[in-house]
């Protein structure tokens, strides 16, 4: 991983389109920047002010790639930690066009 690399020679890394908290998480490094939005400040600026206005129930609709997952982890934990709960989730191809299969899914 390019982070590893930056961090071996001490040199600076902007990251960009990362989308998962894991380049500020477990691949953390005093030389790496991340420059755009993640999913945890995505989870907590969303889920939690679902939850707080009567969204006490969660169901995810993930779309089956690394920015997806991470996502639905974080805003689960942020569910989770203001008394919401969350029902099951179901995963979708990247770039599903039809997601009625999996919404029947959810429904059920």
């Amino acid at each position: 991983m390019l982070q590893n690399v930056a961090k071996e020679k001490k040199k600076m890394l902007i990251v960009h389109s990362t989308g998962t908290a894991d380049f500020h998480g477990k691949f953390c490094s005093p030389y790496t920047m991340q420059w755009v939005f993640d999913t945890r400040a995505l989870a907590v600026g969303t889920a939690q002010e679902v939850v707080k206005r009567g969204g006490n129930t969660s169901f995810f609709l993930t779309a089956d790639y690394a920015f997806g997952h991470s996502l639905e982890q974080q805003a689960s934990e942020v569910i989770r930690a203001n008394g919401g709960k969350v029902l099951g989730a179901v995963c979708h191809p990247f770039a599903t066009p039809d997601l009625s299969s999996f919404i029947l899914q959810a429904q059920a």
